[in-house]
């Protein structure tokens, strides 16, 4: 689990992506995983699917990537 929370800035933000169901200070919660399994299967990372589903990466966090990879994979 990251240290970093993110803002009522950051949620407001997160909550609009239309591959988040909800996002709470700590994690982005119940993501919609049909998506990302289609981009893994393509070979790509979880960096670059986060990134090209317009995450950005500074707020979310590395560390939150690769706890989304290793549960997900």
């Amino acid at each position: 689990m990251s240290n970093k929370l993110f803002t009522e800035k950051e949620i407001k933000i997160r909550s609009r992506y239309p591959y988040v169901k909800s996002v709470s200070e700590e994690l982005l919660i119940q993501m919609n995983l049909s998506a990302f399994s289609l981009q893994k299967t393509n070979k790509k990372s979880f960096r670059e699917i986060f990134v090209e589903y317009g995450f950005d990466i500074s707020i979310l966090g590395i560390d939150r990537i690769k706890s989304a990879d290793n549960r997900w994979s």
